[in-house]
């Protein structure tokens, strides 16, 4: 046992340095650049392995195959859960129905599309920003970046891409694919305490968040990282219940995946960790197999990004000092509060569900502290008590994590789970002392899903994100007038939004900059002309100053619309005037 710690240690200690003070800032670009995604594609392979072994539960040297044993398992754990997994199926195709797949949070979710597009086609985590489309079908990157965006969700997005083809479409499918596994995983975690039917309500419940059914039909990864949230829950319960060597490195291996799917999720290591090499009996640690041992480099990308591009300009702040601090933590838990308990109709959440969970907060810890037959449940109470203090902590520390902002609403989706979960704790314990017929609370369930799901599209989330409208109504214009993208060329503030979508785009700044390469462009074809995207004062009409056109373009203005208070497009027609065009 000592020895294995030691040699973890060492391994730990190289891996700090390499990550944090080994290369200087260009040195870590590259790094990352380079090499993040084969330490992705390993860790995620790692974590495969240690599925695949808990599940044969054979040794390292054992090569026996799936035998009729383990097929019977699956065959009885299907028909088992068969009602949850349909049901959670058919929850999320009303859900598309109900509310159709589209790009809601700009730049943000075009940027994840760019990098999985870039991760599919050229094996680096970057966003395209100014790009133009080959003769031959392929795409000429003239300008992108190195982004902060963790890269689990476009790297497994670019698998789909490598399955079918790039189709900007497919990060909506690995979404939905993403969303029923997390409505199923809910299920799953609350049958093990209460059974299937609460599982089932809790499900219903969960998926009756207008918040949770936007999200989980754009094209962002915050439903993602919680379907990776409840999966860690998942296998630290399994290991709380068996601390074993193969549990846990199922555990530790699934660490690595889940820092690298959102931002603060890399605090998770500083919960389970401690609770691996806790639980751990000393008769295992002979068992830990060689990923117990590279674990520590896996983390290595992670150190490198947020090295590489942890300024102000990444967090879109002025200063990171005045940015990050606990008098913003305050005043954001205080806008949570306002934003989990009060108006439903503005932020999408459901707002008595939040004081069920208050009273089933009571009766949890209740159950916990008093009732000496429930004490297996108090490590995995603190371990998913931590993980939320760790995030709503990390979190609201940052100024610009107001939920009760209209592009921060997503933020929330995180705690929806332990709200929901509490709050069946209190339908259960209410159950318990007044025995109702069951039937009371499916029909509370099913009338929660059809009051909250009438107006989900016309929500706050949706109705007051002027980026979307001013996206789509831009998209519509080029869908309705052009049939061909390659008929023309967007100029835009922002051509990362265009690019994954096969268009050709440049911004304001870039035309300047490749000018040359633009005009030899153009003249190639026949008829081209640039579309150039500006963002007006609406008091004056003029456009701010990242978007004036540049010199030796003429400009005919076709369609002007506002959004907001704060948001006029002008849309135009450019072309080269004639003494450009030699």
């Amino acid at each position: 046992m000592v020895r294995n710690l030691i040699a973890f240690v060492i391994v730990g200690i190289m891996a700090v340095c390499l990550g944090f003070f080994c290369f200087d800032e260009i040195a870590l670009f590259n790094l990352y650049r380079k090499y993040a995604l084969y330490f992705i594609a390993v860790a995620f392979s790692f974590w495969i392995f240690s599925l695949i072994k808990a599940f044969l539960n054979l040794n390292e040297n054992d090569n026996n195959i799936i035998c009729a044993e383990h097929k019977h398992l699956l065959v009885r754990f299907f028909s088992f859960h068969k009602v949850a997994i349909v049901l959670s199926v058919l929850l999320m195709v009303f859900a598309v129905v109900l509310c159709r797949p589209d790009f809601r949070i700009l730049s943000d979710e075009t940027s994840i599309l760019s990098l999985s597009q870039s991760i599919y086609e050229s094996k680096e985590p970057l966003v395209y920003c100014s790009t133009i489309n080959n003769f031959n079908g392929g795409t000429e990157v003239l300008s992108c970046f190195l982004d902060k965006r963790p890269i689990f969700f476009p790297f497994l997005v670019s698998i789909i891409h490598s399955a079918v083809g790039y189709k900007p479409e497919n990060i909506f499918v690995f979404n939905f694919c993403s969303s029923v596994i997390a409505l199923f995983l809910f299920y799953y975690l609350i049958h093990l305490k209460y059974g299937r039917f609460w599982g089932i309500c809790g499900m219903v419940c969960l998926s009756a968040y207008p918040l949770f059914i936007i999200f989980a039909n754009s094209a962002g990864f915050e439903v993602f990282n919680l379907t990776c949230s409840l999966l860690l829950f998942l296998f630290a319960y399994n290991y709380l219940v068996k601390p074993d060597a193969l549990r846990g490195e199922i555990l530790l291996s699934w660490l690595p995946l889940i820092s690298q799917s959102r931002y603060e999720s890399v605090l998770s290591v500083f919960i389970f960790l401690p609770l691996f090499f806790y639980k751990l009996p000393k008769s295992e640690y002979a068992k830990l197999s060689y990923k117990f041992y590279v674990f520590p480099l896996l983390f290595l990308p992670i150190a490198w990004q947020r090295m590489a591009v942890d300024n102000a300009a990444a967090w879109q702040v002025d200063s990171l000092e005045d940015s990050f601090g606990l008098k913003w933590l305050i005043i954001n838990a205080q806008k949570a509060f306002e934003f989990f308990f009060f108006g439903i109709e503005y932020y999408g959440v459901i707002s008595f569900l939040s004081f069920f969970a208050l009273i089933g907060l009571y009766f949890l810890i209740k159950e916990v502290s008093v009732n000496t037959k429930s004490n297996s449940l108090r490590p995995v109470c603190i371990t998913v008590f931590l993980f939320y203090l760790l995030h709503a902590v990390s979190r609201f520390v940052y100024s610009l994590a107001d939920l009760t902002e209209v592009l921060e609403r997503r933020l929330g989706i995180i705690f929806l789970p332990m709200i929901v979960y509490l709050a069946i704790v209190f339908l259960v314990q209410l159950n318990n002392k007044i025995r109702q017929h069951k039937i009371y609370y499916s029909v509370l369930c099913a009338f929660l899903l059809f009051f909250n799901w009438s107006d989900t599209a016309n929500l706050s989330c949706v109705r007051d994100l002027p980026s979307f409208w001013k996206f789509k109504k831009c998209r519509e214009y080029l869908n309705d007038n052009y049939s061909n993208k390659n008929d023309f060329l967007i100029m835009t503030t922002c051509p990362n939004n265009y690019a994954p979508l096969g268009y050709n785009s440049i911004s304001f700044g870039d035309y300047n900059k490749y000018n040359e390469d633009i005009k030899r462009f153009i003249s190639s074809k026949k008829n081209f002309i640039i579309i150039s995207f500006q963002y007006l004062y609406p008091d004056t009409h003029e456009p701010n100053r990242e978007c004036i056109l540049p010199e030796g373009l003429t400009a005919e203005t076709v369609l002007e619309e506002q959004f907001g208070s704060r948001v006029l497009v002008r849309i135009s027609k450019c072309c080269l005037k004639p003494e450009d065009t030699d």
